[in-house]
């Protein structure tokens, strides 16, 4: 299947982030849908999510979920949000387009 997630990564974000079974999940969701996809999990320490945003995309990730505290933190972070994002002042998904991070 040709998809522009091929050979890329996704991830969950959070801390703590050991526990997480979203990579098990996912992982099997990516490979049922025959997609040549990674999802791992990364621990970005409390507070430090607005440092951490920059390096995302040089990890080589297209998106990545998050966990609290980061989904009220990234907020103020993303390029875009959706409707969803604005009510709630939480966000769940990024993805990441042209160096862009829509929540």
């Amino acid at each position: 299947m040709d998809s522009p997630l091929n050979g890329k990564k996704l991830a969950v974000i959070g801390d703590p982030i050991g526990h997480s079974l979203s990579p098990v999940i996912q992982q099997a969701m990516l490979d049922a849908l025959g997609l040549d996809c990674t999802y791992e999990r990364i621990r970005v320490q409390a507070g430090s999510v607005a440092q951490w945003l920059p390096t995302a995309e040089g990890l080589g990730l297209r998106g990545f979920n998050a966990t609290r505290p980061h989904k009220t933190d990234l907020v103020p972070l993303m390029d875009e949000l959706s409707e969803d994002a604005k009510l709630f002042r939480s966000v769940n998904t990024v993805a990441i387009r042209d160096g862009r991070h829509l929540g």
